[in-house]
């Protein structure tokens, strides 16, 4: 779990890195052919950074080592639970 956690720390950061460069490609792109066909590379390299990202975060859930995911995913299913409609009849009232 101590690797998973390590390559989520290093994803994170990546992306965040993507998401700056993409910043700047974004401010360029207007001015160059250039820099709009580097910045169409940045999106798609920070999409596959993302979805890594996130790949790595539902490893780490599945393996009970995120807390807060597992806490979410019980919430939703408490939710999901109370909110679905009761297939039982409603009682009758007694025959007087």
């Amino acid at each position: 779990m101590r690797e998973l956690n390590q390559r989520i720390a290093q994803l994170k950061t990546q992306v965040a890195a993507d998401k700056d460069g993409v910043a700047q490609l974004t401010k360029q792109a207007a001015a160059s052919d250039t820099a709009a066909d580097q910045l169409a590379l940045a999106q798609a390299q920070q999409e596959l950074n993302q979805d890594d990202l996130d790949d790595a975060q539902e490893d780490l859930a599945r393996q009970g080592g995120d807390r807060h995911a597992v806490l979410e995913q019980a919430l939703q299913q408490h939710e999901a639970t109370h909110q679905a409609p009761s297939s039982r009849p409603l009682p009758r009232p007694p025959a007087s």
